[in-house]
């Protein structure tokens, strides 16, 4: 169908007075009237549909950035909801600031989910321009309800109002008695997760996850996603994604310890968790496998706690070797540079090798020209020029791993040896002949002289 559109589109190419052939036509001009129709081309569709596509981008993106502008506000009023059902003081102007809070935290996660909803309608609307969804397709034929329901419901988590006096008790068998953890300071533990918002962001806005690289990686028959963004960034920017993802993990997790830990502040052998100090250095010790002992969590929360930032640490250690070993590899400019020096250095190397060689080599000629030397020191010298003789063979054997290719000498003595071989090879296939025609031979002698 675009073949027959194309082949009705009119073009208002010029005619040429030509009095030879068409390849004679003038290819400015032909240039130029192509040109002036270059809104009816297939190039110019091409190219429509490219900024269709970077549009649709782009507005996924600041759906990105305004989503986490919503997490993360709540996420703070959150934080501070759960940092005053700790204080559990009764005051008008603290009962009316928390309504406010409380206001606020409702407000920014019904905002959250609005921005969620749209942000996962400009995601179809980027993949349409892609043709990975036809233009029929809509939220629910392109199968997004169910992650949306699933996105929605976790992300409606957040501190409300009325959930202010009631709390979840919780047995300690270490101090043998029970911990209250009021309802909201859970909740504000759960609104945590939402850092995936924060990682979704950084991903998006990357060059790895642009519209330009998930053509390219189309062309190479792959598909760019998180993982390529990952790879991407630990074999760009290792040292700066691995500090942060160590800083996320160890606010996130500290956060969370203080959470569980802070109603046994005083209780637990002095360990203050409910200082947020206490809970970085116990974190940061386990995350670098450290673990000193001189604080440690006890409820059953807390140590769970403790094992995903031990798993994590475990993960973000072996990214940092990673992350070391392709910072100390050479650059792709780096490599040429130090295989030239090598090259450089092999040559005068391999100059001093042969000067030896010769200095030896003369000596003892003039040695053996005087008459007079003694046989001790015909013997020094000879040693000297087998010692030289060696040297030159291992520098000169070197060549082939310096520059990484067969030499012309290397080459030639592969076909000598080849000559050598085949000679050898058919020298004694004919050996193996004229023993069989020997024996043929005898035996028609001894069949003759019977019949005689």
């Amino acid at each position: 169908m675009r073949r027959k559109k194309l082949a009705n589109e009119s073009f208002d190419i010029p005619t040429f007075q030509c009095q030879t052939t068409p390849t004679l036509w003038k290819l400015e001009d032909y240039i130029e009237a192509f040109s002036k129709n270059a809104k009816k081309s297939w190039f110019h569709s091409v190219s429509e549909n490219e900024k269709k596509i970077e549009q649709q981008f782009n507005r996924l993106k600041i759906s990105e950035l305004l989503i986490n502008i919503a997490a993360w506000s709540g996420f703070i009023v959150g934080a501070i909801i759960a940092d005053s059902n700790e204080h559990q003081q009764v005051d008008v102007d603290i009962e009316f600031g928390m309504k406010i809070l409380y206001f606020l935290s409702s407000l920014s996660t019904f905002i959250l989910l609005i921005f969620l909803i749209i942000r996962n309608y400009f995601d179809l609307e980027w993949k349409k321009e892609r043709l990975i969804y036809s233009k029929q397709d809509n939220l629910y034929s392109a199968g997004y309800i169910p992650k949306l329901i699933v996105e929605l419901a976790y992300n409606l988590f957040h501190p409300v109002w009325f959930l202010d006096d009631s709390s979840y008790e919780y047995y300690c068998e270490y101090t043998h008695s029970y911990i209250e953890y009021p309802w909201n300071t859970l909740l504000s533990v759960i609104q945590v997760s939402r850092v995936y918002h924060l990682m979704r962001l950084w991903i998006f806005w990357s060059k790895y996850n642009a519209p330009r690289a998930q053509r390219v990686c189309k062309m190479n028959g792959t598909e760019g996603g998180a993982l390529f963004f990952f790879r991407g960034m630990m074999t760009d920017n290792p040292m700066p994604f691995v500090g942060i993802m160590l800083f996320v993990g160890i606010m996130m997790f500290s956060y969370m310890l203080r959470i569980f830990e802070t109603p046994l502040a005083g209780k637990n052998n002095n360990q203050n968790f409910g200082d947020f100090n206490n809970s970085m250095w116990n974190v940061v010790i386990t995350v670098f496998t450290v673990g000193y002992g001189d604080t440690f969590p006890v409820t059953l929360p807390g140590r769970i706690i403790e094992v995903f930032n031990s798993i994590y640490g475990n993960i973000l250690l072996s990214m940092m070797i990673v992350s070391l070993t392709t910072l100390l590899n050479f650059e792709i400019g780096e490599r040429k540079a130090v295989e030239l020096l090598e090259r450089l250095n092999f040559q005068i190397e391999l100059k001093h090798s042969a000067a030896r060689l010769l200095t030896s080599a003369f000596r003892y000629r003039v040695l053996l020209r005087k008459g007079s030397a003694t046989p001790k020191q015909i013997l020094i010298q000879s040693g000297k020029i087998v010692k030289s003789i060696a040297a030159f063979r291992a520098t000169r054997a070197k060549r082939k791993g310096v520059y990484q290719i067969d030499t012309a000498e290397h080459i030639m003595e592969k076909k000598v040896n080849l000559i050598r071989d085949a000679t050898e090879a058919h020298k004694n296939s004919l050996l193996g002949s004229l023993r069989r025609l020997q024996r043929v031979k005898q035996k028609f002698d001894i069949y003759f002289n019977i019949q005689k």
